[in-house]
């Protein structure tokens, strides 16, 4: 026997009392098991392994004898894994299992163990060595225990059991990597404090199947709380939670995706999570595909409860519905959505909690939802089930199918006929190493949008982003497969960018699935998907008329056509054209609905009947009022829709109006039968406006009650819809601008290469309505991310299409820079708008402006200052002394522009250089029509600016903003320049600036208070008196010594009040007189309103009515009238203590005094404030003083204790103060000798050699303006 082996035995020997003693303690545990469960004998009969008896080791011998059933022992014969899954125990879990000191696996699931987790498990000396535990599948209940996270170090899994309560807020475990809790019957919230540091390990967390209700926590929940791509397991169960999803950080998606450096945020998450990314992976297993783990995506739904099981429900309306007066709770008066988007209701809750919705009319009773704080944050009241709701498809697990998983969800993210996107959804693939990804696609292909209810779907809207090719529609509710839905459309194709509307005949589901299956039967490649529904007809139960000759049917009697517009097909109307009015032949046979409303149609069905003869042909309009005519520019197809007997008929439609009406052509009187059974109109956007009544006097229009509840109901969201139709124009028409503007730069280009005239070509594809950036923005004309059909110019001077295809050269020119491109995703042309508006009106605030160069001001002739504004312009003033004299026309050459302060409807407002002086310039938008020629649009501009320039120029105040000059092509106005933007932008700063509150005293509020009086006060003592009209704190500017001037009169749109005062149109409510918003001229007096409107802003530095729409502003202070706005107290006031405060509130509610001729002049309204400014600077100039005389006393001791010495060091200083004093003078007087002389026409002296100008001393527009009639 070696040596070696002598030491092993040896070694056995001395470890085989240790390892017996071990084999003991683990048999007596885990014998314990068998004990608490009743049919252990049967139910390992069959399984392999030793029988569990005392006297055996559990471990075996090492020899003949095997180790226990389900048992797996270390090299030391210690228990270290027990697996008895699958095995059909009964019984509860023994307490004495826990002290096994060497097990790390525990797997118990899939029996029918029953009771609690044993205490004795969860205390800190039980399981020593426990990594992973597995009691999933059993019928466990009680209270989830609080100490469960202590079990396991890296793995828990408690599924499909029968826990109860909530989720433990003070769970944590710096270990723990897998929480299976899926399938209990959990309630309660999401707790925040699971982010952070609770559980930094954590990969992977399982929570479906329970009844967890509440949003995922935000920010707690977002970004960096959990470890990169931790997956979330949510759904199916949950279904109470709610609020929206964040999209993805490419971060983690495969090296080698094209996304990872281009996040791509749709408008729908724009709306709700704003630029927001977050690396938790929200997930629902199973998903129409077994094995799959689809990531939840845009929205998991609204956060309501039925106001019935809400205390107080159905007896206390929401904030927002009692402030606009609307009844509660409400009844359908026309249909379900028009409750949805007058009341702020998710149409998709409505649906859930009304059987058969799509029929409620004419009074019914209604279940309603109720919404946390009173708001529903989807905010979007439109008519597309699709826009913004959970969409995914067929998904790769992990990290390699979420591009696929966000290509998706983009796919319905843009509101509906608007946008489209640079990248598209082929189905879910994974990058190869070059990027491709035609050979990873996962099959079965296919796309899916949950629509949180189950609707009548009637119309799906599908615009090809490339290659369409055999794919099918299919409508239902079985998440099981994409086969057990109904099929309502197969061999569909279409090419890239073009748009076909699927019928979706009514079929009832909640999920719509576009399906291709392999790469070999179709090609799916998704741009936009829209889907409407009967529960969003907005024609429901609305008043429909026929054309004279088709108003009676064959037997003479008048035909029901209320059943036209009843949301079902069983009722049909047979319509009797005019003889020979066959296609084309005066449109004579046509049905008209008339919303009650100005909206943006997005979808129209129409549904033959049976007996209607095929052949006929369809052609929808959508008109403001019910006589205009039906011409190409309100038809919403260009071609006729072929209408078949049986068979809906569906389309698109992007225009806005109040009248849609249905032209049917090809039938022939004598022979044909034209029947009719519905008639749907859907809306992209919630309605903007309630047009006039039908000037029949008849059929047209909404009953009083309910025009009145929908334009004063709308709340908080319907303001959100409002503003999301002003930039569905404000898009267009931009667009529209770029461009004739390209147009123009080719012209110039091609005169200038050799006087050809000939424009480049340019390829423009079917997505026509591109992502353009505006004005100050980066690049200028060309615009767009070279999608929807933007043309761009690449580096070598060639124009490339969307594809990228080389079109025609452009040739370099010399005199100006060329405007370069970029690629914009959805957000940065969103922020573009927001960025144009100033608290919902059309005049952009002088403030919060990043540094932008506009090729547009460089065509015209400026020049951009790189580096845009510095330190030094921020506390800059208008040197008047380095301007030329007069009011000359100011060549824009001399212009140099340094950053974009703001933008608006009235053009762009920049901080710019001038001969010197910063100064800032108000370049004017352009006047765009469509009925008029180039040169009459300049023409406009030209004149709106000589009115601007001509009121402009008689204004010398030192609180009213200074004219200092013009320039005629572009049109705008030189002004002074106020470096401290203005009083909103300070005050709004005081709320979220500490520094800032404290330099807004009372003292200085007072002062700008007084300041902005003296300004309106010079006004409306002007000859004749002028009315501002626009009176609001966004218009009055702060320069460098906090001095307020009155500035932006909107003067482009200069009115006269009779022949004695003009007067600005304005368009913002807050800040608007009752008489004003009751449609009466704004005279002096709606500015004193304003004023006071102001005042308030100055007590609680708070825009006015900011919870509230403009419908509810205007029924406020129409109804309420200063009472719509809350006083604060005194001891609430953010400025501090103010000892004059009950003065200051006297004053402004003067201000508010429902009649004009009671509200005080600003005469009376500057002496109050000077008083009041007087008594409150009084203690300051107490203490002042008495501070002076101190340090005076304190100087006079010093100087007599020390001297002569002293005495004559102070005479000396007093003797070079004085000569300071005497230069000082000298040189004031040299300055004010300087300006007068500049005053002067034709000063000799001026202008500098390098600032050229007209010489004249007066502008021409000046010179020669008359008063506008």
């Amino acid at each position: 026997m070696t040596a070696v082996r002598r030491a092993w035995l040896l070694a056995l020997l001395l470890l085989s009392p240790v390892a017996d003693a071990a084999s003991t303690d683990d048999a007596a545990a885990l014998l314990s098991l068998p004990r608490a469960i009743a049919n252990w004998a049967d139910a390992l009969a069959a399984n392999a392994g030793a029988a569990w008896q005392e006297g055996t080791p559990p471990c075996g011998d090492g020899g003949s004898q095997v180790a226990w059933a389900g048992v797996t022992c270390s090299t030391q014969g210690q228990v270290t894994a027990l697996n008895l899954s699958g095995l059909g125990l009964e019984g509860t879990l023994p307490p004495a299992l826990a002290q096994l000191p060497a097990l790390t696996s525990l797997d118990l699931s899939a029996n029918r163990l029953r009771g609690s987790v044993p205490p004795a498990w969860l205390q800190p000396d039980a399981f020593p060595s426990l990594a992973t535990v597995r009691l999933g599948s059993n019928l466990l209940g009680g209270p989830l225990p609080a100490g469960l996270l202590a079990l396991a170090t890296d793995s828990i899994s408690l599924g499909s059991n029968a826990l109860t309560g909530a989720l433990p807020p003070g769970w944590a475990s710096a270990t723990l990597k897998e929480l299976d809790l899926s399938g209990n019957d959990l309630n309660g919230t999401l707790p925040a404090s699971w982010g952070g540091a609770a559980l930094p390990a954590l990969q992977l967390l399982g929570l479906q199947g329970n009844q967890l209700e509440g949003g995922v926590p935000m920010p707690d929940w977002t970004y960096d709380s959990f470890p990169v791509g931790v997956v979330m397991q949510l759904r199916p169960g949950n279904d109470g939670l709610c609020g929206p999803v964040m999209p993805l950080d490419p971060e983690l998606f495969p090296a080698g995706h094209a996304e990872r450096n281009l996040p791509i945020i749709p408008v729908a998450n724009q709306m709700h999570t704003g630029q927001n990314l977050t690396h938790i992976i929200l997930t629902q297993p199973d998903l129409f595909t077994s094995g799959t783990d689809v990531t939840l995506t845009n929205w998991l739904g609204s956060c309501m409860s039925p106001c019935k099981d809400v205390p107080g429900g159905l007896t206390t309306a929401p904030d927002s519905v009692q402030a606009a007066g609307l009844a509660w709770p409400p009844a359908v008066q026309t249909n379900i959505y028009d409750i949805s988007w007058v009341y702020n209701m998710s149409i998709s809750d409505l649906v859930a909690l009304n059987t058969n919705a799509s029929q409620l009319h004419g009074g019914a009773p209604l279940s309603v939802p109720c919404y946390p704080n009173g708001n529903n944050t989807f905010r979007y009241y439109g008519g597309s089930l699709a826009f913004g709701k959970f969409s995914g498809g067929n998904q790769l697990l992990g990290p390699q199918g979420l591009p696929g998983a966000m290509a998706a969800a983009r796919v319905n993210g843009g509101l509906p006929n608007t946008f489209h996107w640079p990248s598209i959804y082929i189905g879910n693939a994974a990058p190869d190493t070059n990027g491709s990804t035609n050979s990873r696609v996962v099959e079965p292909v296919y796309w899916f949008v949950d629509l949180q209810a189950e609707m009548h779907v009637t119309n799906v809207l599908i615009t090809a982003g490339g290659d369409f090719r055999n794919t099918s529609v299919y409508v239902g509710s079985n998440t099981a497969s994409v086969a057990a839905n109904t099929r309502v459309a197969s061999g569909l194709g279409l090419a890239a960018g073009q748009q076909l509307a699927v019928p979706g005949l009514a079929t009832k589901g909640r999920y719509v699935i576009i399906y291709t299956g392999t790469a070999q039967e179709g090609t799916l490649n998704l741009d936009d998907v829209q889907v409407y529904a009967y529960e969003t007809n907005a024609a429901a139960f609305k008043p429909i008329t026929a054309s004279e000759a088709s108003s009676t049917s064959p037997d003479g009697a008048p035909p029901a056509l209320a059943a036209l517009v009843d949301n079902s097909v069983d009722t049909c109307v047979k319509l009797q054209p005019a003889g020979g009015d066959t296609a084309g032949a005066g449109g004579r046979a046509r049905l008209v609905v008339d919303l009650g409303y100005t909206a943006m149609v997005g979808s129209i069905a129409v549904r033959a009947g049976p007996s209607s003869t095929a052949g006929s042909t369809t052609r929808v309009y959508v008109t403001q009022t019910a006589d205009t005519p039906l011409a190409d520019s309100v038809a919403c197809n260009t071609e006729g829709k072929s209408l078949l007997p049986g068979a809906w008929t569906s389309g698109g439609c992007n225009k806005p109006g109040r009248y849609v009406t249905v032209r049917f052509s090809g039938v022939d009187p004598a022979a044909d039968v034209l029947e009719v059974c519905e008639f749907q109109v859907a809306l992209a956007a919630a309605p903007t406006s309630n047009a006039a009544a039908p000037k029949d006097g008849g059929g047209g229009g909404l009953s009083g009650g309910a025009v009145a509840g929908i334009v004063i109901g709308s709340t908080a969201g319907l303001a959100l819809l409002c503003l999301l139709a002003v930039y569905l124009r404000w898009r267009w028409r931009w667009m529209r601008q770029q461009r004739r503007q390209l147009d123009a730069i080719h012209e110039v280009e091609a005169k200038e290469a050799g006087g050809t005239g000939l424009a480049p070509v340019m390829e423009v594809d079917v997505y026509g309505d591109g992502d353009e950036e505006e004005g100050c923005g980066d690049g200028g004309a060309g615009g767009g991310p070279y999608g929807n059909g933007a043309v761009a110019v690449a580096a070598d001077g060639v124009v490339v299409s969307r594809a990228g295809r080389a079109v025609a050269p452009v040739q370099q020119n010399a005199g100006w820079d060329k405007p370069t491109p970029q690629r914009l995703n959805e957000f940065q042309l969103i922020g573009r708008f927001f960025s144009s508006l100033r608290h919902g009106g059309p005049t952009a605030s002088l403030s919060q402006r990043s540094s932008q160069e506009s090729g547009s001001r460089r065509r015209a002739g400026f020049s951009i200052v790189k580096g845009g504004a510095t330190e030094e312009h921020a506390n800059a003033t208008t040197d008047l002394t380095k301007l030329p004299p007069g009011f000359l026309e100011v060549s824009p050459s001399d212009i140099k522009l340094v950053e974009c302060v703001g933008e608006g409807s009235f053009g762009e407002v920049w901080l710019a250089e001038y001969c010197g002086a910063l100064v800032a310039v108000k370049i004017l938008a352009k006047v765009k029509s469509d009925f008029m020629t180039h040169s009459m649009q300049q023409q406009l501009a030209l004149r709106n600016l000589q009115k601007e320039a001509m009121l402009m120029s008689k204004l010398r105040h030192p609180n009213v903003c200074l004219y200092l000059g013009a320039v005629t092509n572009p049109p705008c106005l030189v002004m002074e320049y106020c470096a401290k933007c203005s009083l909103d932008h300070l005050l709004r700063a005081g709320l979220e600036n500490p520094q800032m509150a404290k330099r807004l005293s009372w003292v200085r509020l007072l002062s700008m208070a007084l300041d902005a009086a003296k300004g309106m006060l010079y006004l409306h003592t002007r000859a004749p008196p002028i009315a501002h009209r626009d009176l609001k704190s966004a218009n009055l500017l702060v320069d460098s010594q906090w001095r307020v001037k009155v500035a932006d009169f909107s003067l482009s749109r200069a009115l006269e009040i009779g022949s004695t005062a003009y007067t600005v149109v304005s368009t913002n409510p807050r800040w608007l007189a009752p008489e004003v918003l009751s449609g009466h001229p704004g005279q002096l007096p709606a500015d004193v309103w304003a004023f006071g409107t102001v005042l308030w802003e100055m007590c609680t530095w708070r825009l006015p009515f900011e919870n509230l729409n403009t419908f509810q502003i205007i029924a406020k202070v129409q109804s309420q009238g200063s009472a719509g706005l809350v006083v604060p107290p005194a001891e609430e006031l953010p400025g501090g203590p103010f000892a004059a405060y009950p003065q200051f509130v006297t004053l402004m509610k003067a201000c508010w005094e429902i009649d004009p001729e009671q509200r005080p002049t600003f005469a009376i309204i500057k002496e109050m404030l000077g008083d009041m400014l007087t008594a409150e600077m009084l203690p300051h100039q107490q203490a002042a003083a008495a501070a002076a005389a101190a340090e005076k006393a304190a100087r006079a001791a010093v100087l007599a204790a020390n001297g002569p010495a002293l005495a004559a060091m102070d005479a000396r200083l007093r003797e070079q103060q004085a000569v300071a004093k005497r230069n000082s003078y000298s040189s004031s007087e040299r300055g004010a000798s300087l300006a007068d002389s500049l005053g002067r026409a034709g000063s000799g002296s001026w202008p500098p050699a390098e600032c050229s100008v007209a010489p004249m001393s007066v502008h021409p527009f000046v010179a020669h303006a008359r008063p506008v009639q």
